[in-house]
């Protein structure tokens, strides 16, 4: 039995590494799974922290536009020489232009002269104080971030001349700035990815090394190196190691109590043994001796046999209690007594409620 019990707990723990192959299948799905899913968070946090920037320098540069911009006879007037350098530089990547309601151009920045595109918003709906940032692609390699502004110019005669001014930046150096962040934020994830793996890993080993101990132990208790496994492993395992000593306690009773019975049937039956030996090397002989002897060797087996039958019953691992009722056994006995001394007149008053039960066998 012992043998049978270590062999399936044997078998058990030998597939230890199937809980570290599903660790490691889980760990390389979930971590890529978050890793990713944080890199493409930091990434729009990125993205939209630094339009968020572009919009508000775009918005003060075109302030800066209209603080200096004139309006005489619905002309145009701006100094030649912004306070913005990047105005004044021919393709400088800061563009600025000035429409009129109808979408006609009416004054561009010198370093938009040579531009040829119209970077003029499509939502060509005049609203006062309206904004509109957007980034826009004349071709693929040429971007460009646009805001643009609606006001209306109060003229000396309170007439009102709506005006829409349009500051552009090329996007070139924004879309690098952010791919360089992406390849420096991948690369980075990448390797906190492989890093946190290698962690897990070694945690795992570490989390593990006890049930690996386990194995060796069950081993060596198949092998009849010990007797029972330590007492010193982790709460979440102890109470598998202390049930287990339990059973091989029950099983080691057990035996023992089976070498005992047999020894207990052995010395009763040696004297019923003697006795028939010494009545056969007699010459009287009494054949109803021999049956009397028989017929007690008869009854010590089956009372030594019955014996060890109810202990192992009683000591079993799984156990074999029931309920049962004792009124009913407690009849049967009187009337077996009431047959038995029928000359004594025995009279049983049997006040045992029916409720009333015996757990055990």
């Amino acid at each position: 039995m012992t043998l049978n019990i270590v062999k399936n707990y044997s078998r058990r723990f030998t597939q230890i590494n199937s809980l570290l192959g599903r660790f490691i299948a889980a760990s390389l799905v979930l971590l890529p799974i978050f890793i990713f899913s944080i890199g493409t968070v930091l990434i729009d946090t990125f993205e939209h922290s630094q339009l968020d920037a572009e919009e508000k320098t775009l918005q003060a540069q075109m302030y800066g536009v209209l603080s200096v911009t004139e309006l005489d006879n619905n002309k145009i007037t701006l100094p030649s020489s912004l306070a913005e350098p990047k105005f004044n530089q021919q393709q400088s990547g800061l563009y600025g232009f000035i429409y009129n309601s109808q979408g006609e151009e009416l004054w561009r920045s010198t370093s938009a002269q040579l531009l040829s595109e119209d970077l003029y918003p499509i939502d060509s709906n005049f609203i006062l104080a309206k904004t509109i940032f957007d980034t826009i692609a004349i071709s693929q390699a040429q971007k460009f971030n646009r805001y643009s502004y609606d006001v209306e110019w109060v003229n000396d005669d309170n007439s009102t001349t709506p005006l829409r001014i349009v500051i552009a930046n090329d996007a070139t150096i924004l879309t690098t700035e952010l791919k360089s962040y992406k390849n420096r934020l991948w690369q980075w994830l990448s390797v906190m990815a492989i890093a946190l793996i290698f962690t897990q890993l070694l945690i795992m080993f570490w989390g593990l090394r006890p049930l690996r101990r386990l194995s060796i132990q069950l081993k060596k208790l198949y092998e009849n190196e010990i007797e029972s496994l330590d007492d010193d492993y982790p709460e979440e395992i102890l109470p598998v190691t202390k049930n287990f000593n339990i059973i091989l306690l029950h099983e080691k009773n057990q035996r023992e109590r089976y070498r005992n019975t047999l020894s207990d049937l052995a010395h009763s039956l040696k004297t019923p043994l003697a006795v028939i030996q010494s009545h056969l090397s007699n010459k009287e002989f009494n054949r109803d001796i021999v049956s009397e002897q028989v017929m007690r060797i008869d009854q010590i087996i089956s009372h030594q046999l019955k014996r060890a039958s109810i202990n192992a019953e009683k000591n079993s691992i799984t156990g074999n209690l029931k309920k049962i009722p004792i009124k009913p056994c407690v009849v049967r006995l009187a009337n077996v007594l009431q047959k038995v001394y029928q000359d004594k007149n025995l009279h049983f008053n049997n006040i045992i409620s029916e409720n009333v039960f015996f757990t055990g066998d």
